[in-house]
């Protein structure tokens, strides 16, 4: 589904040892959650709480693999056919035939054709999923099998394959028990053209309400659990279908080891790391360092304690449109007043990787051999004064009128900014350059920041190792390219990084934009951040990315269960 994009590429394996189990030992897995889901909605996600659960409940026609962090067949019996005809691209699927729903009803290509009729559905809110899925035109079911099917796609992008299979299927007979819109075609339905919206009422009743949130009676998908309780603030809980589909196919991607699965909302940091200790959950993550290293000095024995590298990194971000930003000099002099190890060791107590763009270090994509930015203020000095700045009376200036005072914008009460803005006050001050902070609200700074009413800001991106569509936020064609990053070149990169299919030349093309990027300093990358996750060694089968969940619990056995 479409969130696995946010899926890492970075896997650390944990083979686990056989030991006695206690008596005590059960088949559930107990994790804390920082605070409710918000919603389970499966196309409308409302908050990253959400995320790992709602791969419980539905399955895309595609998964990511945690394991080896490969894009797999779900529901699909396998990976699509791919067939480019000019403009256009036909993805020829396959249902896997023994897939079914919790009824027994076979899960079929007009399950598919139903859940894309209601990402476009009239009176049903669904504009960020129909966004996604605009790329499909037209689905066609093939009439001699009713699990094959073709998806008619806009163009041809490089991450189409992942696109077209990265959505929940929903059950058409639980959503439209009476079959109202089967007498709609896929087409129509996008176009809205001849459409009687009174037909469209009761799927909007079950979609725009409660019902499609949290109500067990509606969220019910083809993966391997179904929503058993969910109390507010407290508790919500998963049980293992009995007869799922998947179950008995060994498919290795596809499980449901665990017999009840039990988000256990703790808000407090603190009081999740007592639980953790006294048995009472199995796994945390987002662990204060301070916490993790205690872990590891006094527990290592009872946790599987991981810190894979995250995809999501800080970064400086420069706004070129400045009149005081607007030469590559300048940009990269700033870019030099970071000492980014040592923000490392104070900030993130070195649980964090330098890196050199938006791609991650453990990426096959990552530019290895383009130098990092180092600290270097008498560099910065050096490029100040190639940009045109000239010092005087203790400040850099460009004739009378223009001095080299900047403003920098970070989010409030995030320790972690406001270390790295610290710092670069300090070290600009240094060498002559007024630095003013202004800790914001988040909202009130990416609204200031989108309408480039800014000099520097502290954010933070995520990186994908599945896409490469740069396109939305660092070409100079798009709207939130705050930054004003862009060149002839790099704009034909994003442009060939969209359809260029071969893997190699896709590589080739990355490595030099990060080579522009560098350069051109509008986004200096600070450091990628690291997950500190804790799980309890009663469990084998046990895998540990570098994405935002960073496990999936479904795939969590018991150790004698594997003895």
């Amino acid at each position: 589904m479409k969130y696995t994009l946010l899926c890492s590429y970075l896997i650390v394996f944990l083979f686990a040892t056989c030991t006695t189990p206690s008596e005590e030992t059960t088949h559930e897995v107990t994790v804390r959650m920082t605070a409710d889901p918000e919603s389970l909605h499966p196309f409308e996600i409302a908050s990253a709480q959400s995320i790992s659960i709602i791969n419980l409940l539905y399955q895309g026609l595609l998964k990511i693999d945690i394991s080896d962090g490969k894009i797999k067949p779900c529901l699909a019996k396998a990976m699509p056919t791919v067939e480019r005809k000019d403009s256009v691209t036909f993805l020829h699927y396959e249902i896997h035939p023994a897939a079914t729903w919790d009824n027994g009803q076979p899960i079929t290509a007009a399950d598919v054709a139903f859940t894309l009729k209601v990402f476009f559905a009239p009176l049903v809110e669904n504009s960020k999923a129909s966004a996604a899925l605009n790329i499909i035109r037209d689905i066609v079911l093939a009439t001699e099998n009713e699990k094959k099917f073709t998806l008619v796609c806009e163009g041809y992008s490089a991450d189409l394959v992942l696109l077209s299979g990265d959505f929940a299927v929903l059950p058409t007979y639980l959503l439209d028990p009476k079959g109202k819109l089967a007498k709609y075609s896929f087409k129509q339905v996008k176009a809205k053209e001849n459409l009687n919206e009174k037909d469209f009422e009761a799927l909007a009743a079950i979609t725009n309400t409660e019902k499609f949130t949290s109500d067990t009676t509606y969220l019910k998908g083809s993966a391997g659990y179904v929503l058993e309780e969910w109390q507010n603030n407290q508790v919500v809980r998963l049980r293992k279908k009995p007869n799922w589909w998947a179950a008995t196919l060994n498919i290795p991607h596809l499980h449901n080891y665990p017999d009840r699965i039990t988000y256990q909302i703790i808000p407090d940091d603190k009081n999740a790391l007592l639980a953790l200790k006294n048995d009472k959950i199995d796994v945390l993550s987002d662990i204060a360092t301070e916490d993790f290293e205690q872990l590891k000095a006094q527990a290592a024995e009872n946790f599987y304690l991981e810190s894979p590298i995250s995809y999501r990194f800080l970064y400086l971000g420069m706004n070129a449109r400045s009149p005081k930003l607007n030469t590559i000099a300048t940009r990269q002099a700033l870019a030099h007043l970071l000492d980014y190890d040592n923000l490392i060791k104070v900030s993130e107590k070195g649980y964090a990787e330098r890196g050199v763009s938006l791609i991650r270090p453990t990426d096959a994509f990552y530019h290895e051999d383009l130098p990092l930015y180092p600290f270097d203020p008498a560099k910065a000095k050096s490029l100040l004064e190639e940009a045109g700045w000239q010092y005087q009376d203790g400040r850099w200036q460009k004739g009378p009128e223009q001095a080299l005072s900047l403003e920098l914008r970070y989010t409030a009460g995030q320790a972690a900014q406001e270390a790295i803005a610290l710092a670069l006050q300090q070290e600009a001050k240094k060498i002559g350059i007024a630095l003013t902070l202004l800790p914001m609200e988040r909202s009130s700074m990416m609204q200031e920041v989108s309408e480039y009413e800014y000099e520097l800001f502290i954010g933070t991106l995520s990186g994908s190792a599945y896409s490469f569509n740069f396109k939305p936020i660092l070409h100079r064609s798009a709207g939130r390219n705050v930054t004003s990053f862009g060149t002839e070149e790099s704009d034909a990169i994003v442009d060939q990084l969209y359809v260029e299919a071969d893997e190699q030349q896709r590589k080739k093309l990355v490595k030099r934009f990060q080579e522009i990027m560098k350069e051109q300093a509008n986004i200096v990358c600070i450091y990628f951040k690291r997950h500190k996750i804790a799980v309890n060694k009663r469990f084998a089968n046990v895998a540990i990315a570098g994405h935002k969940q960073g496990y999936e619990v479904s795939s969590f056995q018991l150790k004698e269960a594997v003895q």
